[in-house]
């Protein structure tokens, strides 16, 4: 990945494609479909042109509909550029809301828009209240909602919490993944209870590291887009939105129940990778992601 030049994929990208679909990652998801989608293959990379003017046009007037009225929803800033999970839900959530008001039995975003367009009288008419319900909603549509952790923020208490509501988190080495942050534990139970200018220890129990051999996340890549993108894309052509059950949910909370109980005394991440089965636990923060990922496959189940 470290060779991988995402600025030439970009300016190759923008020379082969005319008009790139504003729906791309709804319809590479597979959630909705096009009749003007037309599919390229570019750099090993599956990307979308439209085939249509006029619709393209329209189709972008949509999309920029959509996240105006999903901002609040979705918890965006006006000026903040939006991560590939709240894209996603934005954008299949929004088509298929649209496809449910309807009642149409494909969610074609062309098709919808244009009968939409004539049952409201405009796009500015579009129920997008009702549209958002259904952005909210999208998981428990069978659309998986993927969390991406990474850079040097961390993901710390209500963006903890979500990442966990998502079908599942990806994760860099320096990404960070915890209900409460360093500062905050520090704060409310003192130093004696977790220090967190121990950059080191806060890495071993936060850390996308220890957060992975945990299975606390399913994939763990390199610390930059484009291995996240492709790490993203890989997930969802292997992975589907489970069903969700009571049974499932017990399932989880009697395994959370469990390891409380065999890892709860712990205080660094060191005992617990020995108590998983890693021979040389004061090793794992000086192996690469790839060493990471072979060892994990080798501890016991």
């Amino acid at each position: 990945m470290s060779g991988y030049n995402e600025e030439a994929y970009k300016q190759a990208r923008d020379a082969a494609i005319n008009r790139p679909c504003p729906f791309e990652r709804a319809l590479l998801s597979r959630c909705v479909s096009c009749m003007h989608a037309r599919k390229l293959l570019l750099a090993e990379r599956e990307v979308i042109s439209c085939g249509h003017e006029t619709a393209h046009l329209v189709c972008k007037a949509f999309h920029e509909a959509l996240h105006q009225n999903a901002r609040f929803a979705l918890h965006m800033d006006a000026d903040q550029p939006w991560p590939f999970a709240k894209e996603i839900r934005a954008q299949c959530g929004g088509v298929l809301g649209l496809k449910d008001i309807l009642n149409q039995d494909h969610a074609d975003v062309a098709a919808l828009i244009a009968v939409a367009t004539q049952r409201f009288g405009g796009m500015d008419r579009f129920p997008y209240s009702e549209i958002m319900r259904a952005v909210l909603t999208v998981r428990a549509a069978g659309v998986p909602v993927l969390a991406l952790v990474g850079g040097s923020c961390g993901a710390f208490g209500g963006m903890g919490i979500v990442a966990k509501l998502c079908s599942a988190i990806l994760i860099s080495e320096e990404g960070r993944l915890a209900l409460s942050g360093p500062e905050v534990i520090e704060t409310v139970m003192g130093v004696e209870e977790f220090d967190s200018k121990d950059r080191a220890l806060v890495w071993r129990v936060t850390g996308g590291k220890h957060r992975y051999l945990m299975g606390d996340c399913a994939e763990l890549v390199e610390d930059d887009s484009a291995a996240f993108r492709l790490g993203a894309l890989e997930y969802l052509d292997t992975h589907g939105e489970p069903e969700p059950s009571l049974f499932t949910l017990r399932a989880v909370q009697q395994h959370l129940s469990d390891r409380m109980v065999r890892f709860g005394a712990y205080r660094d991440g060191l005992e617990v990778w020995a108590d998983l089965g890693v021979a040389k636990p004061q090793q794992v923060p000086l192996l690469d992601r790839d060493s990471l990922v072979a060892l994990k496959k080798g501890l016991p189940a």
